[in-house]
């Protein structure tokens, strides 16, 4: 992955990311969490960090923060096992130069390229979501322009198939579905411009994160299965945030056992 204009600088912007605190008081050592399906995201990463929960640590990324934990409740007990080695990842993720504005490019790649993609296949339009499928990589911030214009031109598109439904009728719930991914694509587009003005004081990379979010649940809304998504989400996750130290991962395991 090509290296990205990083001029915006990246940080966290106070109380601009509030996290569950489920009243864990007790230190580390005296404390520990049983199983990770019974703790908060906050709560793990405390323990993998010796400190207390609370809000999210300057130590680690925006953006991976926000989309694990916003993954994770988004899954059932079973199916979050999956992502608590995850957390031991997210341990320092935020210290190394130029990476956030990295992980914002790939993301945004994946949120127009992977999953709006699918979601328009799901809703019927296979030949909107070759079109998206088949568009540049996303590689830099400045490729990210381009890709807003194809995730506007979806828009429109599953806007169009829904117009032309039967108003209730499954197709024009899935084409709205989709209409919906693409907006959420179109916003991760622009949020990872950097020369592209926000309203809200918040990182880009986290503004961006929370469109793919909602990018996801549209595309599940639009048929896609949940399976897949949830196999697309670990496998993006697994790029953005790579194994870290082999103790660190070996505790998240034993927290999700």
């Amino acid at each position: 992955m090509a290296k990205a204009d990083s001029s915006e600088p990246e940080g966290l912007a106070p109380n601009s990311a509030p996290v569950r605190n489920l009243g864990f008081e007790a230190e580390y050592s005296s404390a520990p969490v049983a199983r990770a399906s019974d703790a908060d995201l906050s709560e793990i990463v405390s323990l993998l960090i010796n400190s207390r929960p609370g809000p999210q640590p300057a130590s680690v990324s925006p953006l991976l923060y926000l989309f694990l934990d916003k993954l994770r409740s988004g899954m059932n007990a079973e199916e979050s096992r999956v992502l608590w080695p995850f957390a031991a990842r997210l341990v320092d993720s935020g210290l190394e130069p130029g990476a956030e504005t990295l992980r914002l490019v790939r993301l945004t790649d994946w949120t127009i390229r992977e999953v709006l993609s699918l979601a328009l296949e799901s809703s019927g339009l296979v030949f909107q979501a070759r079109a998206v499928r088949k568009c540049e990589p996303i590689e830099t911030q400045a490729d990210c322009r381009q890709a807003e214009q194809v995730a506007r031109a979806a828009y429109f598109a599953a806007g169009a198939a829904a117009d032309a439904a039967t108003p209730g009728s499954v197709e024009a719930l899935s084409a709205r579905a989709a209409r919906a991914a693409a907006e959420s694509a179109t916003g991760a587009a622009v949020f990872a411009q950097a020369d592209r003005p926000r309203d809200k004081p918040i990182p880009r990379s986290m503004l961006s994160a929370q469109c793919a979010i909602d990018c996801v649940e549209s595309a599940a809304s639009a048929g896609a299965e949940r399976k897949v998504l949830i196999e697309m989400q670990v496998a993006i996750l697994d790029q953005l945030c790579p194994a870290s130290d082999p103790s660190s991962v070996d505790f998240a395991n034993n927290l999700a056992e």
